[in-house]
């Protein structure tokens, strides 16, 4: 979707250079260097549409608004990543503050911590802060791409899960998915649930038909 540079993140390169080596782990193929870089580059799209179009500022308004503790937050939330574990966020909690940690006067506790509570709210996607909401849906915008790239991304998920076996991944696919359809809204932001909200419910019911036998 979107692959821009990390224009904000380039003053902190002590950040993002290394960690973007554990996106590149052998055993990644959804959760990469990608997929952070889409998050990013989408908040970056909108600014660049704003400084074209002025009129545009109230439609982005909800993604223009994020700042680097943001980003450092997406930087971070997938940072480790194996497949399957519950333990993901609380260890890329540990990773970030283990870097922003060595920097108190730029990052103090307070800081740090109110950037972990946005990675945190990355596991079950629910979240009443407006911050971690915007996140949230960025973290989630895969699910409104075209059906067809809808199922690459799940041909990389399974890549991901190798060692599962497929009425394992099958199940927890199921599982995931009737979760996000049983949601109010799958999107918290006004711009996720009027452009990406009716591709995502159509992308994942035709996905848990087809996954459940159905015609």
């Amino acid at each position: 979707m979107y692959r821009f540079g990390l224009s904000i993140l380039s003053d902190y390169n002590m950040f993002w250079q290394p960690v973007e080596y554990h996106y590149n782990e052998s055993h990644r193929h959804y959760h990469n260097w990608d997929h952070i870089e889409e998050m990013i580059g989408f908040i970056h799209e909108c600014r660049h549409q704003v400084s074209i179009n002025p009129a545009l500022a109230e439609t982005f308004s909800e993604f223009t608004s994020l700042g680097l503790d943001h980003e450092l937050a997406i930087l971070f939330h997938d940072a480790v990543y194996i497949p399957g574990s519950k333990l993901n966020e609380d260890a890329s909690m540990d990773l970030m503050r283990s870097y922003l940690v060595k920097y108190p006067q730029e990052f103090p506790v307070e800081r740090i911590e109110r950037i972990a509570y946005y990675i945190q709210t990355t596991r079950s996607h629910i979240s009443n802060n407006i911050d971690a909401q915007a996140v949230i849906d960025l973290d989630l915008m895969r699910l409104a791409a075209p059906f067809e790239q809808f199922l690459v991304n799940a041909e990389l998920i399974r890549k991901e899960y190798a060692g599962a076996s497929e009425e394992e991944f099958t199940k927890g696919r199921i599982a995931f998915m009737e979760n996000m359809l049983s949601r109010e809204n799958i999107f918290y932001t006004k711009y996720g649930r009027e452009h990406w909200q009716p591709n995502a419910i159509r992308n994942l019911e035709l996905s848990l038909k087809s996954l459940k036998g159905e015609k």
